[in-house]
């Protein structure tokens, strides 16, 4: 009998999401099913063995409001198309609200829907929420409606399953956002295994901190600049080591100068040996406002490192404690974050234990629950 086919629907083939979704996709295709993935907001056409790529995005270059009308009507063109699958694999929950309601109003052609969440939505939406104060009136209009908890509810009604990274991202649809709980599922990303192969190092430099992610507001590396200005006192010799990119690099490089520990810091953007950096510092610290499964956090202790992070709902507080991998430190506490970092050049963390602590991410494991998940939802 031919099962399925299935169509993947994802902002763009970039970034930790992108790599994640197609390991999961080679898994679902090697069961038999046929994967597609459609770009929303790429013209990008990557070549991958035994899947198709379908952008949504013509390839001409367009301005942002001509780009967002094009989409539109590439997106309604290709929902009430005979091409669209019966099963929609959507990752990102933002993402899931079109396509959601898309298909709640296609009365001829209904398909089963698929939620993956990387995120804490709820998280996700105090956020935002807080932002609107600073934010202009496009903005504060947009987001009113783009982020609406009556809305995010309306659509866990209209979703056939929620798979969310871990078990509070899953557990936040059931009791916020009304999702029956036998829709929601937990299931760790799909990472790459190279992290759990490397070599550990018995001893890490104490003299080096990391900070590994995109340079936005949701990161909130102003924190960590703060933190790391305390510990200088006691720890001039120490260096932070920030890599990533994104739209506030400038903003973190000159607040850096302006607080005079530039001299301190290394803004090295995007980097594609990130085992490499790993292995020149003490920790991994993040300082996020929340979070979902963040992939430097698991990809650094499945290396052995340590990781100091702020406890908000999700990844950090579910995978961080014991004083095993890591330290949790009270959110938005500043004064507590450069303690934790300070002590954690004088610990004695041991780089096995480490490792072992979040085995559950292995791709080996997950594969196993993706392989379940597929036998019994997606036929």
């Amino acid at each position: 009998m031919t099962k399925p086919r299935l169509d993947i629907i994802i902002k763009s083939p970039s970034g930790g999401a992108w790599n994640n979704q197609r390991r999961v996709a080679q898994i679902w295709a090697e069961l038999g099913h046929e994967v597609r993935f459609i770009f929303v907001w790429s013209s990008e056409k990557p070549s991958i063995d035994g899947m198709t790529c379908k952008p949504l995005l013509g390839a001409k270059k367009q301005g942002r409001l001509l780009k967002f009308m094009s989409l539109i009507t590439s997106l309604l063109t290709w929902f009430y198309s005979s091409d669209r699958a019966d099963i929609l694999i959507v990752k990102g929950v933002p993402l899931g609200v079109p396509i959601t309601l898309l298909n709640f109003i296609c009365f001829w052609r209904r398909s089963k829907i698929i939620l993956i969440a990387d995120m804490h939505t709820s998280g996700h939406l105090d956020h935002v929420h807080h932002l609107q104060a600073t934010r202009s009136w496009l903005f504060k209009l947009v987001s009113k409606i783009t982020h609406s908890r009556k809305l995010y509810r309306w659509m866990m009604r209209h979703v056939d399953h929620v798979i969310g990274n871990n078990h509070h991202i899953a557990n936040d649809f059931v009791e916020n956002f009304g999702l029956d709980k036998g829709k929601a599922h937990a299931i760790p990303s799909m990472m790459n295994d190279h992290f759990f192969k490397t070599k550990l190092i018995t001893e890490r430099p104490d003299d080096k901190i990391l900070f590994v992610g995109r340079m936005t507001d949701q990161k909130n590396i102003e924190h960590l600049l703060k933190a790391f200005q305390i510990v200088l006192t006691n720890a001039p010799h120490l260096r932070l080591l920030i890599a990533g990119y994104g739209p506030l690099k400038d903003h973190y490089q000159n607040l850096a100068r302006t607080m005079d520990i530039n001299d301190n810091i290394d803004f090295l953007g995007n980097q594609s040996d990130i085992n490499m950096l790993q292995n020149q510092c003490r920790c991994l610290v993040l300082t996020s406002h929340y979070e979902g499964v963040p992939q430097v956090m698991i990809e650094a202790m499945a290396n052995g490192m340590p990781v100091i992070a702020y406890d908000h709902l999700s990844g950090p507080l579910e995978s961080i404690g014991g004083g095993v991998n890591g330290e949790l430190v009270a959110s938005g506490d500043i004064h507590a974050m450069a303690d934790a970092i300070e002590r954690s050049s004088h610990y004695p963390w041991k780089p096995t234990d480490i490792r072992e602590s979040i085995m559950d991410f292995h791709p080996d494991e997950a594969k196993k629950h993706y392989i379940a998940f597929a036998e019994n939802h997606l036929n």
